[in-house]
């Protein structure tokens, strides 16, 4: 039994006893016992239902199996006590897991999954509100965006939350509090969340399993495999994701959002329908995989016989056919097991085929797990095989929203500008030059047409950046911010963002040569209120651990910092969510009386996801290092072989945070005016 309960563990020592397997009465004056308890069938708090297990099973997955993830369980004893004793497992290959757990307890059972996808940490939960049956062995529960959708219109709060609360109580106050919250998740409640969500996913539900009735199965207990298939093949075009507020869970069909189901969490509510469109080729997605795990397995498959899994049009960010089918000569894939990770979006290509932007896992001979880039596939219904296709874009092209807080270097708030949001457009151009000489974007919150010119669009190919936010880490891979004209286009509204990108080789023509229709992954921020759950996020501190003072930077540390030191503090919150941390230093000076910028930009990447992880790394601009002796999530940013700067104009300093959904938020330190020249 976990300690944590210690109020209670005094008040129920003998139940706690008996809970641990003490099948003898000791004091009992009954002749006829033989000095035991008589058992009970239907009492599950007698000794033999004590000392019964009974085998959870289910499935870890979003559409694709989460495979490795880690699965933890809590549940109520006899008595009501918060049990966290069981211990954990790890699911398969295909998402299925089995945890053994008291026969006795009572529900609710709370479960929690914990995965690594890609560069991501995904947490799932379920939640399951039935007494076990005392004659049956075996029950299953399923961990899916579904059953997390119920747990949290149960809850009324984030699941990760509400788990986290129930894992830990540090007083007998918090323990007592966290025994009633677990007690008002009635079977009555959890019963009424899980068929509000099946009724509102009912069209989805029955497109993608056949069937007449939506309640025909059960989103939490019906076994099933994820395989792309039945009810999997509804969980596949589900993406389903939190508000910036975390007031809301929103549900949506990835190849239609043009609506969906919204979950407030305050008053439990769930309203919305999700559309029913599925893609008709899904269910054979599979086939890819398997296909080129047969390929490789005794040896890497020449050119020709790999071209036949990749379109002849392929082009997916600029890389065409050619250069996928070197990159999949690799002499590593030999005997490597290919599966995939992840279905990111869904959306139907010109000539009404489905397309699938996917992440592939590779498991290679020595099981390191590695993956292939990003890419897009769909179903050849010429050929009928399953090929790599590509996205049709020549250049990498994502849009993010953005919050700012605006200071000078002296920490005061701009006064004409305390705060903005907008989006964050970023295009990496493959190679060496620049394809395109501007670019333009429209959509929610813009008014007409924002042109963005070539040196927005760019950097140099050398070691410093030229017209780019420091945001980018790579050299050719640049962004403009674009503030909004208008906000109240966001609302009303949850679902289906999208802009429109046109990319222009030349500054005059008027016929650009690529466009694309790019969506906003979740409605951005637009206020601070929205913040409060991002408190210290991003944001610099007035102490260091040792209580020694460090203020906010100053324009007299920014040219410090010119001369090789900025000392840069900032937290990190308890979090329940994983967020990227940015440092960032823009200084324009004069040189031949022209303006030119040093940037200098570094990244830490921290996870507080139920295992706070933390990880740092470099790019060639600069360094960000944990400060001598400092807890690890104090950070000193310095720039890499950059020699004193003279004549310095200006200096913006910025630190950044970025959600789970790709949303940035940051503090930006700048001069309120920038150089127009050196003159």
């Amino acid at each position: 039994m976990n300690p944590k309960h210690l109020l209670l563990v005094t008040l129920t020592s003998v139940s706690l006893l008996t809970a641990c397997g003490s099948g003898s009465s000791g004091g009992n004056d009954n002749p006829g016992s033989g000095g035991t308890t008589p058992t009970d069938p239907s009492n599950p708090s007698t000794p033999d239902n004590q000392n019964k297990k009974v085998i959870i099973s289910g499935v870890v997955a979003q559409g694709a199996p989460l495979n490795g993830a880690v699965v933890t369980i809590i549940g109520r004893t006899s008595s009501g006590l918060i049990d966290t004793s069981v211990t954990g497992t790890t699911t398969n290959s295909d998402g299925s897991f089995s945890l053994s757990v008291p026969a006795s307890w009572n529900p609710p059972l709370l479960l929690q999954a914990t995965a690594n996808v890609g560069s991501k940490t995904v947490v799932l939960h379920s939640i399951y509100g039935d007494k076990f049956d005392t004659t049956a062995s075996r029950q299953t529960i399923n961990i899916t965006s579904y059953t997390e959708a119920i747990f949290a219109a149960a809850a009324g709060q984030k699941p990760a939350s509400f788990y986290s609360d129930m894992n830990t109580a540090d007083t007998p106050e918090e323990g007592t509090a966290d025994k009633e919250q677990m007690a008002a998740l009635t079977k009555d409640l959890i019963d009424v969340k899980h068929y509000q969500i099946r009724d509102a996913l009912a069209y989805l539900l029955m497109a993608a399993t056949g069937s007449s009735r939506p309640d025909n199965f059960n989103l939490i207990t019906t076994a099933f495999e994820a395989n792309h298939t039945g009810l999997d093949k509804a969980l596949d075009m589900t993406s389903a994701y939190y508000s910036g507020d975390l007031r809301k869970l929103l549900l949506t069909n990835k190849a239609n959002q043009s609506n969906g189901v919204v979950i407030t969490l305050e008053n439990k509510s769930v309203a919305g329908q999700m559309p029913a469109t599925v893609a008709d080729t899904i269910e054979t997605i599979n086939l890819l995989p398997a296909q080129m795990t047969s390929m490789y397995a005794s040896a890497v498959p020449s050119a020709s016989e790999i071209s036949k899994l990749v379109a002849s049009n392929y082009l997916n960010n600029g890389v065409d056919a050619s250069e996928l089918t070197n990159s999949l000569q690799d002499p590593n894939y030999q005997g490597a097991t290919f599966a995939i990770n992840t279905i990111d979006a869904i959306y139907l290509d010109d000539s009404g085929n489905y397309r699938y932007d996917t992440l592939f896992k590779v498991k290679l001979r020595d099981n390191v797990t590695s993956e292939l880039r990003p890419t897009t596939i769909y179903y050849n219904k010429n050929s009928k095989q399953w090929q790599f296709v590509g996205n049709d874009r020549m250049a990498k092209t994502d849009i993010l929203s953005f919050y700012s807080k605006n200071f000078d270097f002296n920490g005061a708030p701009w006064s004409s500008k305390p705060s903005s949001a907008g989006l964050i457009l970023r295009i990496e151009q493959p190679g060496v030059g620049n394809l395109f000489a501007r670019a333009t974007v429209a959509g929610p919150g813009i008014n007409g047409v924002k042109t963005l010119v070539q040196s927005n669009l760019t950097g140099s190919n050398g070691s410093e950046l030229t017209g780019c936010s420091v945001m980018s880490l790579n050299k050719d891979n640049c962004q403009n911010r674009v503030d909004f004209d208008q906000e109240t286009d966001f609302s009303n509204k949850e679902f289906g963002f999208s802009y429109e990108v046109k990319l222009y080789r030349n500054a005059s023509d008027t016929t650009p040569a690529d466009s694309y229709t790019l969506q906003l992954p979740i409605k951005p921020y637009l206020s601070s209120d929205q913040l409060a759950t991002l408190a210290g996020a991003a944001s610099t501190v007035a102490t260091d651990k040792n209580g020694n003072s460090k203020a906010s930077p100053t324009l007299a540390a920014a040219k410090a910092y010119s001369g090789g030191d900025l000392p840069v503090y900032w937290t990190v919150s308890s979090l329940d969510s994983s967020f990227q941390y940015y440092v960032g230093m823009d200084v324009d000076f004069c040189v031949a009386n022209l303006v030119s910028t040093v940037q200098a930009a570094e990244s830490a990447a921290y996870s507080d996801s139920y295992g706070n992880r933390l990880i740092t790394y470099t790019t060639d601009h600069s360094l960000v290092k944990t400060t001598q002796g400092a807890y690890q999530n104090e950070y000193r940013a310095f720039p890499n072989n950059i020699n004193p700067i003279p004549n310095i104009k200006r200096r913006d300093l910025r630190i950044f945070a970025q959600d789970e959904y790709g949303r940035v938020y940051y503090s930006s330190y700048t001069n309120s005016v920038a150089p127009a020249s050196c003159q």
